[in-house]
């Protein structure tokens, strides 16, 4: 599953598919939405994660909050 969270949320920093948080001492917080496949009886749906990550000075990413919540509703989602 961390593969699934770094090669979606490089691709979608890399595309300006991401929201920014606040700005600290620790760097620029960024907001990335991760697509998540239902495997099983779960085939078919997605599940939609808001995951928390830090721009560092370099200019990478770094993962800070896998799953902040949902980022769309229950409807949304279907």
């Amino acid at each position: 599953m961390a593969n699934i969270y770094i090669e979606q949320a490089k691709l979608k920093y890399k595309n300006g598919l991401y929201s920014l948080g606040d700005y600290d001492k620790h760097g620029q917080r960024v907001n990335i939405e991760i697509e998540l496949h239902g495997i099983g009886s779960a085939k078919g749906k997605t599940s939609y994660i808001k995951s928390g990550w830090m721009e560092r000075d370099n200019g990478l990413i770094t993962l800070a909050t896998p799953a902040a919540g949902f980022t769309r509703s229950k409807e949304e989602r279907k």
